[in-house]
């Protein structure tokens, strides 16, 4: 099972795509790239990583931007630029403090059946699982669920608009490329 299968079957399967804003693949929302962001009409905002196998999972929490990724979501954004947040560390097990909120309310893993038994325990906490299967129809169980993270706010208008944004140019380049199913060919 690949990343774009994982995809499809989250949002047919968890987030009624009709109800939420599913964007696939951002960048410019949060401050990384996120797999997928769901916007709730209540203004919260959750976020999927998909992950397909162990080396790619162990990968999330070696590189140093996916280390500064966790910290924002457990702790909050530190208030300076990035370059100078190192100086926002307390000393003591490298904590933040004065952080500010970030927009994601919950953080989810969403992966293949058979890689469960091969992170479940490296997981954190404040994450959710989401495990794919695939037998007859594809299905979604939410194995473990996320929690609120505690640093979390609903998103502002800027990044409501980011979002659509990103979603919008998504949705035209598709149509542009001819794999729409929207009826508008390309000329």
């Amino acid at each position: 099972m690949n990343s774009k299968d994982i995809l499809h079957a989250v949002v047919r399967n968890v987030w009624d795509h009709r109800e939420h804003v599913c964007v696939p693949a951002t960048t410019g929302v949060v401050g990384y790239e996120a797999d997928l962001l769901v916007l709730h009409k209540t203004g919260w905002m959750e976020e999927v990583e998909i992950k397909t196998s162990r080396p790619d999972f162990l990968r999330e929490f070696k590189a140093q931007s996916k280390i500064t990724k966790h910290r924002v979501l457990k702790h909050g954004r530190p208030p300076v630029h990035q370059s100078v947040w190192h100086l926002w560390c307390n000393g003591r097990g490298g904590e933040w403090v004065n952080c500010q909120p970030q927009p994601v309310r919950r953080f989810w893993y969403a992966i293949p059946e058979e890689l469960l038994v091969k992170i479940e325990n490296d997981v954190p906490e404040y994450a959710g699982i989401l495990v794919v299967s695939k037998d007859r129809r594809t299905s979604v169980v939410k194995h473990r669920p996320a929690q609120n993270l505690p640093s979390s706010r609903k998103v502002n208008d800027r990044e409501r608009e980011a979002l659509l944004r990103s979603a919008y140019f998504k949705a035209w380049d598709l149509i542009l490329r001819g794999k729409s199913s929207m009826g508008i060919t390309k000329r």
